[in-house]
């Protein structure tokens, strides 16, 4: 299941995307990558997730009849 940042605010997308472009670097860095640095890169990006606080304004959904 995709995540979509509208349905989240903006700040709380924000902290999750950091974390999960953290993770992403941490991966692609194959010289300095250790299981400490892949660890915290795992639980940064799961309490990001965990935070994400949902939009209250609701989406406009278009319809074409």
């Amino acid at each position: 299941l995709a995540l979509n940042a509208t349905d989240y605010t903006p700040a709380s997308w924000s902290e999750y995307s950091g974390a999960l472009d953290a993770a992403i670097s941490t991966e692609a860095d194959i010289t300095h990558v250790n299981q400490a640095n892949i660890d915290n890169a795992v639980s940064d990006l799961a309490s990001a997730k965990a935070a994400l606080v949902l939009d209250p304004t609701p989406s406009i959904i278009s319809t074409s009849t």
